[in-house]
Formats: structure tokens, sequence, C-alpha cells
């Protein structure tokens, strides 16, 4: 039986909050939507969820103040470390709706979240 599991796949998402369930936990509940388009099975959407009982990635609920549009081939390279989410952002290759205070003051968090991935991306087939 293989460990392996398909980026961004119900699978992945449940071993992704599972990888950083021991994040630090924030005061306030921020929940920040990303929709990945183009990707081989279609797109895909779904939520980063940081608030003080969780940390957690889960299905898009569609309600997010903030939602992070990007391409797969994109969200791949930002996924692997091949590229800075911050450089993409500011080249305007990922794309922002909504409330972009929403990143303001949670950049170390995010930030720590990739560390806590590394299990995780030396198993997923993207």
């Amino acid at each position: 039986m293989s460990d392996r599991i398909a980026y961004l796949s119900p699978e992945w998402l449940r071993a992704a909050s599972d990888a950083v369930a021991t994040a630090p936990a924030l005061d306030d509940d921020v929940r920040i939507g990303f929709a990945v388009t183009e990707a081989p099975d279609g797109d895909r959407s779904y939520d980063l969820v940081l608030g003080p009982d969780r940390v957690a990635y889960e299905a898009w609920t569609g309600d997010s103040p903030l939602l992070l549009r990007l391409p797969y081939d994109l969200a791949v390279s930002v996924a692997t470390g091949a590229e800075s989410a911050q450089r993409a952002l500011l080249d305007g290759r990922i794309s922002l709706e909504g409330d972009a205070g929403v990143l303001l003051g949670h950049g170390s968090l995010l930030a720590g979240l990739d560390d806590l991935l590394a299990e995780l991306r030396s198993r997923t087939d993207y």
C-alpha cells in the first residue's frame, strides 16, 4: 500500500490539517480561501482556517473574507518551495479577491506552516 497522496485531494487536505495541527493558535478566527485553477482533475478550492481552536485545511465554504486565486502550476511551485508565495503575490500572479487585510499580521504563522508541511510534501504527488 502506497502512502503517496495526490496534491489538493480530500486525502491531502486531511493530511495537511494533521500536519499543521501543532501550529500556534490565534486569538481571532481567520479563514483564507484558495481557488486553484487548471488542476489536472479540475479546479480545486479549499480554506485555510487559522483560529483559537484549530489550524486546518478544510473544504471550501465560499464565505472566506479573502480568496487567493492561482493556477495549478504556480500552486505546485509554491507548495514545493520552488517559488515564493509573497513574490507571486507581488508579481500579480496570485489574484486577491476580498479583504487583503486578512493577511496582515499573520505572515510568520503562514511561513511556519511551510515547515510543518515538509513531511507531507515528500509524499505528495503533484
